[in-house]
C-alpha cells in the first residue's frame, strides 16, 4: 500500500456510517457503536478516518455533502462511498393509505445514477482513490415488520396488496439498486467493494444483521471491513 496515503473518508447512509438498531417489538433505538468499519479500518491501515455518513441519506442529499467537504479530501485519500438503501426505498406510509396509486423509489433509478456518476467526475478530478461499495443484502421479512410497527391491519394489509403479497419484492427492488452501482462502477473504471456477496454466502446471513432487517450488527460491520481492509491493501 502507498504509505503517502492520509485518510479514509468515507461518504453514505447509514450502513457506512456503521449505524446499528437495538431493540425489539417494544421499540428500536439507533446508536453508532464503537469498532464500525470504518474505525476498524482506519486502526488496522494506521490511517485516519473522517466518516460523512449520514442517517437517512439517499444520494443527492450525498452530493451536497461532499460538495461541501470536498476540498478536505487530499489527493492521497481513500475514498469510500456507500448509497442506494435509502433511494431503492419506498414511501411506505403513503402506500398504505393508497395502494391503488403509483408509488416510486425516493430516488429513481435514472436519477440516482446521474446524481452517482456526477458525484464519481467531481472526486476523480480532485485525483483521489475511490471505491464504490455495493449495498449488503436485506432481510426483507425483519424489515417489513419493522416498517410496518405501528400501523393498521387495514394498513398493513393495503402494503401486501401493493406488493401482490410477495415481500422478496422488496429485496428485488434493493438488488436492483445495487446491480445499477456495479454497472456505475464498470463504466467509471472505479474500483468496487462487493459488500453484498459475503453476506449472502452464509446461510445464516440474517444473523448478521439488527432486529430491523437492513442495518449489519458488529459481526457485519466486521465483514465490511475485512473487505475494505483486504481491497485496500492489494494497492
Amino acid at each position: 500500500m502507498d504509505e503517502k496515503r492520509k485518510k479514509i473518508v468515507a461518504f453514505g447512509d447509514s450502513i457506512i456510517k456503521g449505524v446499528i438498531s437495538e431493540g425489539d417489538d417494544n421499540g428500536i433505538k439507533y446508536k453508532i457503536p464503537e469498532n464500525t468499519a470504518t474505525d476498524i479500518c482506519g486502526h488496522e491501515l494506521g490511517m485516519g478516518v473522517c466518516n460523512y455518513g449520514k442517517f437517512g441519506s439517499i444520494i443527492t442529499t450525498g452530493e451536497k455533502i461532499i460538495d461541501k467537504n470536498i476540498d478536505k479530501i487530499s489527493e492521497n485519500d481513500i475514498v469510500l462511498i456507500e448509497y442506494g438503501g435509502n433511494d431503492s426505498d419506498k414511501m411506505w406510509t403513503e402506500i398504505a393509505e393508497n395502494p391503488n396509486a403509483e408509488h416510486k423509489a425516493k430516488t429513481p433509478l435514472p436519477a440516482f445514477a446521474e446524481t452517482y456518476h456526477r458525484i464519481i467526475q467531481k472526486l476523480k478530478r480532485i485525483g483521489a482513490r475511490i471505491y464504490m461499495l455495493t449495498m449488503p443484502p436485506i432481510d426483507a421479512v425483519s424489515y417489513f415488520r419493522h416498517f410496518t410497527k405501528g400501523m393498521t391491519e387495514r394498513q398493513i394489509a393495503n402494503i401486501k396488496q401493493w406488493l401482490y403479497g410477495n415481500l422478496d419484492v422488496i429485496s428485488l427492488w434493493h438488488e436492483m439498486y445495487n446491480q445499477e452501482i456495479i454497472k456505475i462502477a464498470y463504466s467509471e473504471n472505479v474500483e468496487l467493494i462487493n459488500i453484498y456477496q459475503p453476506f449472502i454466502d452464509r446461510l445464516d446471513y440474517r444473523s448478521l444483521f439488527c432486529c430491523d432487517g437492513i442495518h449489519p450488527n458488529q459481526k457485519g460491520q466486521k465483514i465490511i471491513a475485512d473487505l475494505i481492509i483486504n481491497n485496500v491493501k492489494t494497492l
